[in-house]
């Protein structure tokens, strides 16, 4: 398996965002996924530059979360991600969540720290 097995896949069950194309819609969240940096191995891993949902605490992105996860699993590659906060437009322009707060969130994911704020989630062992 690799990571460009995963992007077929997610290509083939997930929609992209008519505004958006580099843009997937999963589980009614936004999801904006990479071929890693090309310092990185190009078919071990993928790069997950966002997901974000319109309403914080609907449990979309944690849902969009899982299908990625699951999705790594099968094809056997590492998630790497850079935590930071973006605005929630719908609400004034807050941070939706603080950096520490993401970075709980992706831990529940298997996601561990590697580097000041960079996150990765190793290829699962199960």
């Amino acid at each position: 398996m690799s990571t460009t097995s995963f992007f077929e896949e997610l290509h083939s069950a997930y929609p992209i965002n008519p505004l958006m194309p580099y843009e997937r819609i999963i589980c009614e969240a936004v999801v904006e996924l990479q071929y890693p940096p090309k310092w990185k191995d190009q078919e071990a891993s993928v790069y997950l530059a966002f997901i974000k949902t319109l309403n914080q605490g609907s449990g979309a992105g944690s849902a969009a979360m899982r299908v990625i996860c699951e999705l790594a699993d099968k094809h056997r590659i590492a998630v790497d991600l850079f935590v930071f906060a973006i605005p929630n437009h719908a609400r004034n322009s807050k941070l939706a969540l603080k950096n520490s707060d993401l970075r709980k969130w992706y831990g529940r994911y298997g996601f561990i720290k590697d580097g000041v704020a960079n996150m990765c989630r190793p290829v699962s062992t199960c």
